[in-house]
């Protein structure tokens, strides 16, 4: 699994080709919703602590952050077809886990 660092480009969606710097800087909700609806998006730590510091008011909800931690253990397969088959296991464990 590819891990996103602040200059990767985005291969997928609607900011196919920004780096994931230029989407923090204008649309952060997007990240958010990879985190938590894209089963092979995941930011690696050291850009996720970038973003922190660079921009303290960003902030990544519990779910989104139990997702990261679920692909980076491999905790459930890759190859699900479907990203909402993904969201949906992964909201299910964390309400199981008692995440949220």
């Amino acid at each position: 699994m590819k891990e996103y660092t602040l200059n990767t480009k985005f291969n997928f969606g609607k900011h196919k080709s920004e780096t994931l710097k230029q989407v923090v800087d204008f649309d952060y909700n997007y990240i958010e919703w990879c985190l938590i609806y894209h089963r092979e998006f995941v930011i690696s730590n050291e850009a996720l602590n970038e973003i922190k510091d660079s921009k303290p008011e960003i902030t990544i909800s519990e779910l989104a952050e139990f997702a990261k931690e679920l692909k980076k253990k491999n905790e459930y397969p890759i190859d699900f077809h479907n990203n909402h088959i993904w969201a949906s296991l992964v909201i299910k464990k964390a309400f199981a886990d008692k995440v949220l």
